[in-house]
């Protein structure tokens, strides 16, 4: 459907991040970091799922699209390419973190 390539991503900057994560358990969220693997092992969030951008499409099976899904990366565009393809995979509550 042509509107859905054009609605807004959904975001949210960290403090809404850190208060969502301090108020929830660990299994009722996803927290999505599509860096690179070297990115990765230099720092992330703590309980944060790797799947590089790339290889998003290939892994989203992995993903379960009824949980809230917050996604990061280092400045926020590859989260927010994320965020857009999660959506238009049906993923509803899914949030790209600024």
């Amino acid at each position: 459907m042509l509107g859905s390539q054009f609605r807004s991503i959904p975001e949210w900057d960290s403090d809404e991040v850190r208060r969502y994560l301090e108020e929830r358990e660990p299994e009722t969220f996803t927290l999505l970091d599509v860096r690179e693997p070297e990115e990765y092992r230099q720092e992330h969030i703590p309980g944060a799922k790797l799947i590089p951008l790339g290889e998003l499409p290939d892994r989203i099976g992995e993903l379960d699209p009824e949980m809230t899904t917050i996604v990061y990366c280092r400045s926020g565009k590859r989260a927010a390419s994320a965020t857009g393809l999660l959506m238009n995979a049906v993923f509803d509550d899914v949030w790209n973190m600024t």
